[in-house]
């Protein structure tokens, strides 16, 4: 199954109050799947608003929403049933064990790292976006290792022949 046919399915869960940060007031659990008529593709789409998400669209959102997790997607094709059987299993077992844990937020020790390491305040946090947040993360992360090296460098507990150059620029793309 591709990732657009399991959203198509998955999507009658998706209301507003789970998908509002993101979405605004877009409400995916409303929205059906039909045929669209010009190139035969599926899209999940709401009459009454107009509202329409294709599979470009879908890629779009999946696209933003991995770019500001710095996540890669981990595509796995099992080469034969047996194969799909384990996966799943493995997923299946990953899910039970994780559902007795309390909850623990993600973002909160991301925010108050930010905020201690660069002196913002509670309203500058508050008031940033998800993806300048997770660009600073990013960017401290690069500075703190960039910095770390240079003082390996210069104390003489680091081969610097071993080191790639581009390593201690710390202006360099987050993304790299």
């Amino acid at each position: 199954m591709e990732d657009f046919e399991l959203f198509l399915l998955l999507s009658q869960t998706l209301t507003p109050d789970r998908t509002g940060i993101l979405l605004g007031d877009l409400d995916l659990s409303k929205m059906k799947p039909f045929r669209n008529n010009q190139n035969g593709e599926i899209v999940l789409a709401d009459k009454e608003t107009g509202a329409i998400i294709d599979k470009m669209i879908y890629l779009r959102i999946v696209n933003y929403l991995r770019k500001l997790h710095n996540i890669k997607p981990k595509i796995e094709k099992p080469a034969n049933k047996r194969t799909r059987q384990i996966l799943i299993e493995e997923d299946r077992q990953r899910i039970l064990h994780a559902k007795d844990k309390p909850f623990k937020s993600y973002l909160l020790p991301l925010i108050s790292a930010v905020k201690v390491r660069q002196g913002y305040t509670k309203d500058y946090v508050r008031n940033m976006g998800f993806y300048e947040l997770f660009d600073d993360l990013n960017r401290l992360q690069i500075i703190v290792n960039s910095d770390a090296l240079l003082k390996g460098m210069y104390s003489g507990m680091i081969d610097t022949k071993k080191i790639n150059k581009s390593e201690l620029n710390w202006l360099r793309d987050t993304n790299s």
